[in-house]
């Protein structure tokens, strides 16, 4: 059965986030601050009524932080129960790989167990990430809390 991955370009190498998670993709807005949350999260959005919290991937891929562009996107995902949206540069669109091509590479220390596998994608490499590692066990339950605030709050 293939893999449909929504590609996307974070500091001119490019990535892939497996579709299912993935609930569209937008341009990028100014997110709201959201104090108390991880130094991860940019802030939250409100994306036609449901608020998402901007995640920026660069640090954690071991990209060097620059500022939002107009340019940029955001894919907007749910996983284990968050909404969370991926500030990146750019959405490339979707790729169908075969389970046969993909290399499994969820041993590579590289990321950090971040990595789910990778697949030859036209001329280069795709590194497939797995969203529902991508936040450390702290991280996300300082979201979660935070997150829980902002929809309890009046």
């Amino acid at each position: 059965m293939p893999r449909v991955v929504q590609i996307f370009d974070l500091a001119g190498r490019r990535y892939g986030i497996p579709l299912d998670v993935v609930e569209g993709c937008t341009r990028m807005a100014a997110p709201t601050m959201l104090p108390g949350a991880p130094p991860i999260v940019e802030g939250v959005l409100n994306v036609h009524g449901t608020l998402y919290a901007v995640i920026d991937p660069r640090t954690r891929f071991g990209h060097p932080p620059r500022p939002a562009a107009l340019s940029d996107s955001l894919i907007l995902m749910q996983v284990d129960g968050r909404r969370i949206a991926f500030h990146v540069d750019a959405v490339l669109g979707l790729e169908s790989f075969a389970d046969e091509t993909l290399e499994d590479l969820r041993t590579l220390t590289v990321h950090a167990g971040l990595i789910d596998g990778a697949a030859l994608c036209g001329d280069g490499l795709v590194l497939i990430h797995d969203p529902a590692r991508f936040l450390e066990a702290t991280e996300a339950a300082s979201l979660d809390a935070v997150m829980s605030a902002v929809v309890a709050a009046p």
